[in-house]
């Protein structure tokens, strides 16, 4: 009967590290996704930011370079939104006149 003990100690004990084994990946997991969440709402302002410097300096070259259809005409892309270098936003100062532009 010894060695039958034995046996029923190994197979509890492995079920019982099964178990925290299992809840320790779960939790991993949980962590992990909502991390990544956060870590997305955390960066997201620094890259708006970024993407805004970014169309600023675009919209201004192509200010200085006199090219309207650029200027009037494309969208840039800031977080999740689209915007013309007209936008006041941006605050890019021009004098290109955007009414005499076909935007295609």
């Amino acid at each position: 009967m010894v060695f039958g003990r034995k046996g029923l100690e190994l197979a509890i004990s492995t079920i019982v590290i099964l178990v925290i084994s299992l809840a320790v990946l779960i939790g991993m997991i949980f962590l992990i996704k909502s991390g990544f969440i956060s870590f997305d709402e955390g960066t997201d302002p620094f890259l708006r930011a970024s993407g805004a410097s970014a169309a600023r300096a675009a919209c201004g070259i192509a200010c200085r370079a006199g090219d309207a259809g650029t200027f009037c005409c494309q969208n840039f892309s800031i977080g999740r939104e689209e915007v013309l270098c007209t936008n006041n936003s941006l605050s890019v100062d021009c004098s290109l006149d955007c009414s005499a532009v076909v935007c295609s």
